[in-house]
Order: C-alpha cells, then structure tokens, then sequence
C-alpha cells in the first residue's frame, strides 16, 4: 500500500490563474460559457480558490471578481505596499528577462497609472539585483510561518538562529529586557546567542522554555510539549513548576 500523496503543482496553478485573470479582465464582460468553465476550475481544488485571491489580491485586482461566485477578500497593507513599490520593479524586469508575454500581458493589464519614464530609468538605474525582494518572505508583526511540506531558517535581530519545521509558526516580539517566542503551532528549533541581560523565552501554551544561551528544539502537538536539548541547558516552567534539562535531554510533558 502506498503512502505517497500527490501534491498540486503551484506553477501550473499560478499559470492558469494568470489566464482566468487575463480572461476575466478583458473589455467585454465574460460570456456564460466563460463564467461556467471558470467556476468549474475553482471547484477543482480548493488550491485554485487561494492562488487566484492572492494574485487579485497581491496586484489589485480585485475587481475582476466582481460578479462571479466568490468573495474577494479585502487587501492588505502589505499587499498595498508591495504592488506600489514593487509593480513598476516588475513590469521592466520581466520586459528585459523576457520571461513571457503572457506574464507581461497580466502585468500591464493591471498597472494602472502608467509608470513615467525618470521612474523608469530610476529602475533600470537599480538594475534587476533588486528583483530578489520580491520573492522574499514578508514578515508581518514579527510572525514567521511554513506550510505543509515547507522549512525555513531565520536569523532574529540578536543573532540567534530560529529553524521552521514544516507547518509551523511562531511569533517574536523582544524588548530591552526579554527574548519571547510564542509557539504557535508545529516544531521550531532555537541556536541562542548568549545574553545574561535578556533571556530567551520560548512559550507553548501554558508552559515556557527559558534558556540564556544554548541549543533545543520545541514541538507543539494538541495537548502536549515535546523539549529536546542540544546544547546548553534549559529551564522548563509549567503552571507552577521548574525542571532543568540538560544536553540530549528529550522531554514529552502532557
């Protein structure tokens, strides 16, 4: 028996959703056989749904649903800023890459006002190095993030080192006299710096990992924690109660 699962392919989607958005955006109103054949696309995941309301979403578009069966949701600030700043970054990188025309079709479609030519050659002046910013990951009120089948690494402001392990997310917040992460969900594992003046502090639900400077790693399930320690030690606060780990210590705490 297999246990493989088959994974929608994200390119493929985003492409198709360029041409819905194309389709869709064009002078006259989309015929019934359009709307029909759309509607059918988007109930044959419900992947295709959140590809399409990013892309409205992240250049504008909002209006191309209007009409339609689905409810656009309302724009970001994030994603204001992004389609301000970075469309017009967009539009001449992929005209010199040549990366196709259909991209550039959808992309001229939806850049309106017209970019003027000193903002142009501003842009060419950056050169296409800047082109990178716009796959970065956006953090948002300090909240980092992966989805199923994602990892990621992130170096804090202090220099500690934080790994995501797929599905999770955790939120930073420090100050001049603490270092807290909440884990929200999933497995995150910390390389501390070292810093006597502001712990790191690491909360799952009820409970709280506090070290100064070392190496462990936190895995949030439903009703319980799971600590394992690679370096250093750590101090295991839960409700009322303290227990120290040291390295290549694994709890599981209920």
């Amino acid at each position: 028996m297999s246990n493989l699962t088959d994974f929608p392919n994200i390119n493929l989607i985003e492409e198709q959703a360029c041409d819905w958005i194309v389709k869709l955006e064009g002078d006259d109103p989309p015929s019934a056989q359009v709307i029909a054949e759309f509607n059918a696309w988007m109930k044959q995941s419900p992947k295709h749904k959140s590809v399409l309301l990013s892309m409205t979403e992240t250049w504008g578009e909002m209006e191309v649903l209007s009409g339609l069966s689905i409810a656009p949701v309302r724009p970001s600030k994030r994603s204001e800023l992004r389609r301000k700043i970075y469309l017009p970054l967009v539009m001449l990188a992929a005209l010199i890459a040549g990366v196709g025309s259909k991209f550039v079709n959808l992309l001229t479609t939806v850049s309106r006002p017209v970019v003027g030519i000193p903002v142009l050659a501003m842009l060419f002046t950056i050169g296409l190095s800047t082109w990178y910013l716009i796959d970065q990951p956006i953090t948002q009120n300090n909240v980092y993030l992966t989805n199923l089948g994602e990892h990621s690494e992130h170096t804090l402001d202090d220099g500690s080192v934080l790994w995501l392990n797929s599905n999770s997310q955790v939120e930073v917040n420090y100050s001049s006299s603490k270092r807290k992460i909440s884990l929200l969900k999933g497995e995150a594992h910390f390389d501390v710096v070292p810093d006597a003046e502001r712990p790191f502090e690491v909360y799952a639900g009820n409970r709280m990992v506090k070290a100064v400077g070392t190496a462990f790693s936190v895995y949030r399930l439903d009703d319980r924690i799971e600590v394992m320690v690679t370096e250093g030690k750590v101090d295991l606060a839960i409700m009322q109660d303290t227990l120290i780990l040291s390295p290549e210590s694994h709890l599981v705490n209920t």
